[in-house]
């Protein structure tokens, strides 16, 4: 037995060094290690579909149920379907839920330079998404975070015939008080599409520090990242950031910043509001607003000690919010 001990050693030394190498040359392959080990963790399946234009990538988990309707789960602005993998791990196991990346998001393909990036083309794209996936054969549940908020009330306004009820998680939307985020906007759109540059966007960093500052934005709890895994999602996000800006440009228009709220008396199907007490991005005063134009608002949950980012801040209290809202209880574990 003590022979092996030589080869052994030599093992985990080999294994340090390659995880050394890893972490500190090629950190974004570090963070798309943790990335796989997280979405396993949390029951996410990865998968791809196309329909000869787009190649979209998503998660999935559980399948579809003759007595309960499928969630389709939209990420917010330069996020991805990584972004519910919180959601994922807590949500009652019976459910069945999908999550998407939107085009230029993930490992969905980007459009062309051609392509009109305006909320109606995220409408058509959710619905050709939803179509590919089989979603349509039944009503089902919409959820959305953040941009992905308001694209969810959007689409629920558009094919009410498909949802059977839609959440929206701190939706981007023109709010009575202003957030740090939504004087950026204002300022983009006072300056025009054409003078938009990535600096006038905190949400498209650009450094492990400028990450560190856009972190500290989304979330109440704050922590200090390490600098390579910083540097690691850099590596990842910087590749997209031309895109990202792109669609920021698009978006930062009068007309967009009030589009949900224009539109919110659209949506038949029951609806549901979840927003952080301490968001910083889309302030909570939105929340008020909401409510007093939605024809059938059945919740609106304030998460307390929360930021923009409720799949970090408050993972189990928003899933637990999502289930009683679709009728459900899930049972206590650790408060959050």
């Amino acid at each position: 037995m003590w022979s092996l001990v030589p080869y052994i050693a030599g093992t985990l030394a080999f294994v340090a060094a390659i995880f050394l190498l890893i972490f500190f040359l090629r950190p974004g392959w570090l963070v798309q290690i943790l990335l796989r080990v997280w979405r396993r963790r949390s029951g996410m399946q990865v998968k791809f579909i196309g329909d000869g234009e787009y190649v979209f990538c998503y998660g999935e988990r559980g399948q579809k149920s003759k007595d309960r309707s499928s969630i389709l789960c939209i990420h917010g602005f330069s996020s991805s379907k990584d972004q519910w993998n919180t959601a994922f791990k807590n949500l009652p196991k019976e459910y069945h839920i999908v999550a998407m990346d939107m085009p230029g998001h993930g490992a969905t393909s980007t459009p062309p330079e051609s392509q009109d990036l305006s909320l109606d083309f995220a409408m058509e794209t959710i619905k050709r998404f939803a179509d590919l996936v089989g979603l349509t054969d039944k009503p089902f549940h919409v959820v959305g975070a953040s941009l992905g908020g308001c694209m969810a009330g959007l689409f629920a306004a558009t094919y009410p015939e498909i949802v059977e009820r839609v959440t929206m998680i701190c939706p981007a939307m023109r709010c009575p008080e202003d957030s740090d985020f939504s004087l950026q906007v204002e300022k983009a759109i006072e300056i025009g599409a054409d003078n938009i540059e990535i600096e006038h966007c905190s949400l498209l960093p650009q450094s492990p520090h400028e990450m560190q500052l856009m972190l500290d934005s989304c979330l109440y709890a704050k922590s200090n990242v390490n600098k390579q895994i910083l540097q690691g999602f850099m590596d990842l996000r910087c590749p997209k950031n031309p895109y990202f800006l792109r669609v920021f440009k698009a978006l930062a228009t009068e007309d967009n910043v009030r589009l949900l709220e224009n539109n919110c008396h659209r949506i038949s199907v029951p609806s549901q509001i979840i927003w952080g007490d301490h968001d910083r991005i889309i302030h909570p005063s939105g929340a008020k607003l909401l409510k007093s134009k939605l024809p059938d608002c059945r919740d609106v949950t304030i998460l307390e000690n929360c930021g923009h980012s409720v799949d970090l801040d408050r993972p189990l209290a928003s899933c637990k919010a999502i289930a009683r809202f679709r009728g459900d209880d899930m049972p206590s574990k650790k408060a959050q």
